[in-house]
């Protein structure tokens, strides 16, 4: 006899109760996403309000308010200059996303970075986790599933009753936040990191279909890619690295066979092959049809030889990315790497492809191209964040007293580790600064200018210059390249930031900054008006741990035009001998003073040549 005032039982045990666990999950993920939009826009509000410098990446900013303006005036200019910029090295569709926060928020550089770091910082997060998750499960986890209470029936290649799908997703998620290095794209200005994002979803839909059976993954893949590129360039790199671990992921398999019995596998190989072409091929047609002269620019360009003085010695590029993750980031990555080896798993494809993409991604930038700024660091942070993921999950298989102690200790290293990078800790004392860069993160605190004062006093005495030409602004050669010291970005971000509607009142010349950019300097060394000479230059000391993270710095034989001309207003040559000194003198910081000459007469291509070198 059924009571009543109950219901009778209707099929599974859990039936009544399912629809609870299903909405306490959603409504868990919902809290974490929550919560991880605070702690992000926190974060960057209170690192950003610490700052006091000139940001010399102002343009991506002032792009975005502009296009932002534009687009409640004048809708079809808006979409009209949208157009225009495809056609630039620098295009402006990451400002899209952007454009919301403005209109709402204003339009002030913090609500700016926390618009970036909400469109793409926490996409990327989300994306480490995504992977991270694939790579610990031996069953990938369905893409309507991605989220779903059910994912805690998946094995884990370790203890699988204690760490759970989404435990792994969300503990990397916030493990990539507590590295202070993958926000410093974010803070600059500059949306790398939400190409950095584009290329991690693409090798995460790689992950759930590698053998990419339907025609859909192999579009999203290429269509996330080609993103990727779009937006930064330089990401490009990434995109080769994903396509040559899926060549190697679909190639390597059949080449036993194909040395001993070749008429076995030439057709399956050809079957992979078109597959892999395919995405290429979206690839390649994405880009030509939205940014054509960029593709062809890409095609014909050389960029390895026109960034060559911005490529490092190899001891200084590995000492570079070390501190910048810090020494104990890279311990803990390699024994995750190593210990996920000696598991079954390691012979997943999920795992030999995240792996073959991670070591094409080092060997680029560790070892062919030795870029040293900050922001190319998302290209190998997975590697990173990945291998600790592995370490964190060894731990959990340790007995009680080791992994709390574990557990313990790196929980306390992390969290003063994003402390000291935050902050600019390990830079206040010396004792810190000798021991804590090798195992810790490098400071990336918020950047302080000085001589802020005095710089603009300096453009605004730049501004009233007389001329002798038709457009009333003198023609000015800037004898800088360090925008943490003086260069012409610096003083064009000065400009700007004080007088964002009206046209420029400086007439810099361009000239060659370092060797290998491939600029006639001629033309402006014979045509300027007025020197502006720093002296001394800020050189790079050769220990990236003694300089901000933040510059660009190269080595001292790479400014060799910029040294050259310098050395000729001391020494006074032929050249210098054009032009008298004013008596106006401006003090920056490191003790650099700044001088201003002016031109009394023509100067010869003869004085000019010594300059130049030939």
């Amino acid at each position: 006899m059924v009571q009543l005032g109950k219901r009778p039982f209707i099929g599974h045990p859990n039936f009544r109760s399912l629809p609870i666990r299903q909405w306490s999950h959603h409504g868990w993920d919902l809290f974490m996403i929550g919560i991880m939009l605070c702690v992000v826009c926190g974060v960057t509000f209170f690192y950003i309000e610490q700052e006091q410098n000139f940001n010399w990446w102002i343009g991506w900013w002032g792009r975005t308010w502009s296009l932002a303006n534009l687009a409640r005036s004048d809708l079809g200019q808006f979409w009209q200059d949208i157009r225009l910029s495809l056609t630039w090295e620098r295009n402006s569709l990451y400002t899209l996303p952007l454009l919301p926060w403005i209109w709402f928020f204003g339009q002030s550089r913090t609500v700016y970075t926390i618009a970036l770091a909400v469109t793409y910082l926490i996409p990327f997060c989300l994306g480490m986790g995504a992977i991270a998750q694939i790579l610990v499960c031996k069953q990938p986890t369905p893409a309507h599933q991605f989220l779903s209470p059910t994912l805690n029936n998946h094995r884990s290649i370790f203890k699988p009753n204690s760490l759970t799908p989404r435990r792994i997703f969300w503990g990397t998620a916030w493990l990539t936040l507590l590295l202070p290095v993958n926000w410093m794209a974010t803070f600059l200005g500059i949306p790398d990191t939400g190409s950095a994002a584009l290329i991690l979803w693409a090798l995460w839909v790689y992950l759930k279909d590698p053998q990419l059976k339907q025609w859909f993954p192999i579009v999203l893949i290429g269509l996330l890619l080609a993103g990727a590129i779009i937006i930064r360039r330089h990401f490009s790199y990434g995109a080769i690295a994903l396509i040559g671990a899926i060549a190697a992921h679909t190639i390597m398999p059949f080449i036993p066979t194909l040395i001993r019995r070749p008429q076995l596998v030439i057709r399956p190989t050809l079957k992979k092959l078109s597959r892999l072409c395919l995405l290429v091929m979206v690839i390649s047609a994405t880009l030509l049809l939205v940014v054509p002269e960029f593709t062809m620019r890409a095609l014909t360009i050389n960029y390895r030889v026109l960034y060559a003085s911005w490529s490092l010695p190899l001891d200084d590029t590995l000492h570079r990315y070390l501190i910048y993750f810090g020494g104990v980031p890279w311990l803990l990555a390699i024994l995750g790497w190593f210990t996920i080896r000696q598991r079954s798993s390691a012979t997943s494809p999920p795992y030999g492809i995240t792996l073959t993409f991670s070591a094409i991604g080092l060997g680029i930038w560790l070892f062919a191209l030795r870029y040293g700024n900050v922001f190319y660091a998302l290209h190998i942070s997975h590697f990173v964040v990945l291998g600790m993921v592995f370490t964190g999950i060894w731990i959990g298989r340790q007995s009680n007293i080791k992994r709390n102690l574990l557990s313990f200790g790196i929980g306390l290293y992390l969290i003063t580790n994003a402390y000291l990078g935050f902050t600019g800790g390990s830079s206040n004392h010396p004792l810190l600064r000798w021991f804590l860069p090798p195992f810790f993160s490098q400071s990336m605190p918020p950047l302080v200018q000085t001589d802020q004062e005095e710089l603009i006093r300096l453009v605004r005495y730049l501004q009233n210059l007389p001329s002798t030409t038709l457009t009333g602004h003198p023609a000015l050669y800037v004898n800088g390249f360090q925008r943490l010291q003086l260069s012409p970005s610096l003083l064009r971000s000065i400009e700007y930031y004080f007088n964002p509607y009206f046209p420029s009142k400086l007439n810099l010349l361009q000239a060659s900054q370092v060797n290998s950019d491939g600029i006639d300097s001629i033309p402006a060394l014979l045509n300027a008006e007025y020197m502006v000479i720093a002296d001394p230059l800020w050189q790079y000391p050769g220990d990236p741990s003694q300089v901000p993270a933040v510059g660009e710095w190269v080595l001292p034989q790479e400014t060799q035009l910029l040294n050259r001309v310098l050395q000729a207003f001391n020494e006074n040559w032929s050249y210098a001998q054009s032009f008298e000194l004013l008596p106006e003198e401006f003090h920056l910081a490191r003790q650099t003073v700044v001088r201003i000459y002016k031109r009394k007469k023509i100067s010869s291509l003869a004085a000019v040549q010594p300059l130049i070198g030939f």
